[in-house]
């Protein structure tokens, strides 16, 4: 669950997750492993 204040970001977050929009200077891990990295068989688990 994700909770936060109004304009804390958590919108933004979830569209960086579904890569609706590329990090530019951060990373999204998922158990340790670079989200970016990952194939996309890798990321549908």
């Amino acid at each position: 669950m994700i909770m936060g204040l109004s304009g804390s970001g958590k919108n933004n977050l979830f569209r960086h997750i579904n890569r609706l929009i590329e990090p530019t200077f951060w990373v999204i891990t998922v158990d340790g492993e670079d989200v970016l990295k990952m194939s996309e068989l890798e990321k549908e688990f």
